[in-house]
């Protein structure tokens, strides 16, 4: 969890669940500060498998804003992605593709949705025309890694699924 601590002020830390002490321990961490976390709309927070990482990315300024912790040594880097302006406005809603290495917003734009490339450190805009579209905060996003689906539910409770395939997708713009 991304959270500031009890008093809800400060800067944003980093929590993990232990469940057999059922217990929440803040991760020590080097390299930050990790900024505040934004209201609820504003940020999100992601687990990357491939690189047993947490991203986390804010809208409050300038755009999309990203971080990654790794959870080995607690290490925190300021992402800097290389076009923070196509970053997501809401970016609440997210799931990572691994078969991608790809972060999903639930943030539409004309013609598909935002993307956050982790390997090109950019965002991107995944061509998917109608999914989701003019959702945003209203979504839900849920990776489902036995059968490699991404559920989306959208704000009239309409089920959306996509079965991610890295050859065959397109990127608006590339």
């Amino acid at each position: 969890v991304w959270a500031p601590l009890k008093t809800g002020k400060g800067p944003g830390l980093l929590w993990r669940f232990y469940p057999a002490r059922r217990a929440w321990e803040q991760v020590k961490t080097t390299g930050g500060p990790l900024p505040g976390t934004p209201s609820d709309d504003y940020g999100t927070i992601v687990y990357d498998t491939k690189r047993k990482q947490t991203l986390m990315f804010t809208a409050i300024k300038d755009g999309g804003q990203a971080w990654s912790c790794d959870l080995a040594n607690g290490t925190l880097k300021n992402l800097e992605p290389a076009n923070p302006q196509d970053g997501p406005g809401y970016p609440r809603e997210s799931v990572y593709l691994p078969s991608g290495d790809l972060v999903l917003f639930a943030h539409s734009r004309a013609g598909g949705l935002t993307c956050y490339a982790v390997d090109k450190n950019r965002f991107r805009t995944l061509e998917l025309p109608g999914w989701l579209q003019k959702r945003d905060v209203s979504a839900a996003l849920m990776y489902d890694p036995k059968r490699d689906l991404v559920w989306g539910v959208g704000a009239s409770w309409d089920l959306y699924v996509l079965r991610f395939d890295p050859n065959t997708a397109k990127f608006l713009g590339d």
